[in-house]
């Protein structure tokens, strides 16, 4: 937070209700969808572990990343990449429902 608010030299409080009031969620919540979608893309790809997902994702934590993910997505990790393995989608971002 205060490596972002240090970029426009603003205060993170101040930051963070200007980012909130104009999106409707918060920075954290936000940057949890983005690496939810960057796992969606990924697990396109049926090399990389969940685990190894999560990790280069900088998450350091694989089951509070798999909790995040299904709280905000309503499905599992496991469960996206295997519905990834047997069709053949191009985009996982259809399949993770993220709200914003």
């Amino acid at each position: 937070m205060d490596e972002l608010a240090s970029e426009p030299a603003v205060h993170p409080v101040h930051l963070s209700r200007v980012f909130r009031k104009f999106t409707g969620v918060g920075i954290g919540e936000y940057v949890h969808s983005l690496r939810i979608r960057e796992a969606c893309e990924r697990m396109l790809d049926p090399e990389p572990s969940l685990a190894d997902i999560s990790c280069n994702l900088g998450v350091d934590d694989q089951s509070h990343f798999s909790r995040a993910f299904h709280g905000i997505t309503g499905t599992s990790l496991g469960v996206v990449r295997r519905m990834l393995s047997k069709s053949a989608i191009t985009s996982a971002a259809t399949l993770c429902r993220l709200p914003f």
